[in-house]
């Protein structure tokens, strides 16, 4: 019996559209601990921090996202702008081992 052909709605040209974009991007955790690694040194407005990681806005955002989720950092607004700052927890990430 013959394998039924690949059509757009298959689950093959998903998955293959799929394995493809993650390729394209680095992976969250991997663009969070380069942001971590950044404000270990203490805090930093939010445009300096996404101009020193180097990372594309979207990536900087969805990894700024999760790990305001995580508790991990926060954001807090000042006379320079908002500053994203790591909590409690993520200073005890940090201090865990090199990241």
């Amino acid at each position: 019996m013959k394998p039924p052909e690949s059509s757009p709605r298959s689950f093959g040209s998903f998955l293959d559209a799929v394995q493809g974009s993650q390729e394209q991007v680095p992976a969250t955790g991997q663009v969070s601990v380069k942001l971590l690694r950044q404000l270990s040194g203490g805090p930093l407005p939010v445009q300096d921090l996404m101009q020193r990681s180097g990372i594309p806005l979207i990536d900087f955002a969805e990894a700024l996202k999760q790990m305001r989720q995580a508790d991990l950092v926060y954001v807090q607004p000042s006379s320079l702008g908002e500053q994203v700052r790591l909590t409690d927890i993520g200073a005890r990430v940090m201090s865990l081992g090199e990241l």
